[in-house]
């Protein structure tokens, strides 16, 4: 398969598209590789073709996101540098890459390459390095918002009783009371298949249950309970929290209430809306909603080819006239349209503009006939109202 990895082979998106489809997390990065070389040595150059280098970006980028062990650091750090490309359609799918890549492996970036959330989970530690058949362990989404919510309605309550807000006391207590406030409001629909006032007959199966209230048998259990909470705290003081415990306590030991859940969405839609503001990581690649089982296509390989094509002078032409012949309107005639819309009336300049001319004639004549004293009279006459401030003698 590797000797059709070229880009003189006809059809080779096909070949690429297909590569992207059959890949998936349980693959050995080993078999992936030398074909991943072999893209970027093929595809990637910068002799290479506009078009050639940004649908091998595309594909080695297809690739990666369903299978991140497949790339090797110093071939990710030269593909990254493309993102200082000229051309748009190669630095777009550079870009593609390097964003991918700040998500499922900042590790292999250079530090001024992984931005800042990436920089910052390195530092704290929320971000390991992904190891081949590794498993994420699963859980509700959100759990872990519902549970701040919860620890911050709980403080705020026992602020406003008095009480110590960080005292562990009374953390029982908070959670019985948030539970029945969150069924009190919830009515159980009767159901049609079960009945309503029958007894549920359980067959025995020949064996007994034994009870017994023996004093004795009852004071063992205690001792030994008693013996391991001692013993309980030394264990946890020893032993580091493991933060997969917790969220596997957190969510097989509640039962979450109707009210819970409808707060649980509420806290996932507020967290999705503040993920996408500015002043988080807003850089969405096109493509990365979709699913690593989705079907891949040719044309999705050579989606960001189309940027690179150049456009012909007359094709430029074209493109910036438009309907500039249909719908090009003057500055001057915009701005007519507008106020004719708003109802207003024209300037003395503008009426005089559109006079008819046969009707200034007759002024140009007589002007042309005034002897020297009309000409001083109507001059002084001129700088008088001047002095005045106009006919209406505005002066300030």
């Amino acid at each position: 398969f590797i000797k059709y990895l070229t880009p003189k082979q006809p059809q080779v998106t096909s070949f690429l598209a297909s590569l992207a489809q059959s890949t998936h997390n349980l693959v050995p990065p080993d078999a992936l590789e030398p074909l991943v070389q072999k893209i970027a040595n093929e595809f990637v150059s910068e002799a290479a073709a506009s078009e050639v280098a940004s649908a091998g970006l595309n594909a080695i980028r297809e690739i990666c996101v369903r299978q991140p062990l497949a790339m090797n650091e110093t071939l990710l750090q030269d593909l990254v540098e493309y993102r200082k490309s000229k051309d748009k359609g190669v630095m777009m799918a550079a870009k593609g890459l390097l964003s991918l890549y700040r998500e499922v492996g900042p590790e292999m970036l250079r530090r001024r390459d992984r931005g800042k959330d990436a920089s910052i989970g390195i530092q704290k530690g929320t971000l390991k390095d992904r190891k081949f058949g590794q498993v994420e362990v699963g859980g509700i989404e959100g759990l872990e918002l519902l549970e701040e919510w919860k620890a911050e309605e709980r403080r705020k309550r026992r602020i406003e009783k008095g009480l110590d807000p960080d005292a562990s006391d009374a953390d029982e207590d908070d959670e019985e009371e948030d539970e029945e406030a969150g069924w009190s409001k919830w009515d159980l629909e009767e159901d049609d298949d079960s009945d309503e006032e029958g007894w549920i007959n359980v067959e025995s199966d020949g064996e007994e249950i034994n009870i017994s209230d023996s004093e004795d048998e009852d004071k063992k259990p205690k001792a030994k309970k008693q013996k391991t909470d001692a013993d309980a705290p030394k264990d946890m003081e020893d032993t580091p929290k493991d933060p997969v415990a917790e969220f596997s306590k957190l969510a097989t030991t509640r039962i979450l209430t109707p009210a819970d859940l409808a707060k649980l969405q509420e806290l996932r839609t507020s967290a999705a809306v503040a993920k996408h503001m500015p002043s988080q990581r807003r850089q969405q690649q096109s493509g990365s909603g979709r699913h690593a089982d989705d079907p891949l296509t040719a044309a999705e390989i050579e989606g960001l080819a189309a940027l690179s094509s150049r456009a012909t002078k007359e094709e430029k032409i074209a493109m910036a006239k438009g309907d500039r012949d249909e719908k090009h309107m003057s500055t001057t005639a915009k701005r007519k349209e507008k106020k004719e819309a708003e109802g207003k009336s024209t300037t003395n300049k503008e009426k005089a503009r559109k006079k008819n001319f046969l009707m200034t004639l007759g002024k140009a004549k007589r002007k042309g006939k005034r002897s020297l004293v009309e000409h001083r009279k109507i001059l002084r006459g001129h700088i008088d109202r001047q002095k005045r401030g106009g006919k209406r003698g505005n002066v300030g």
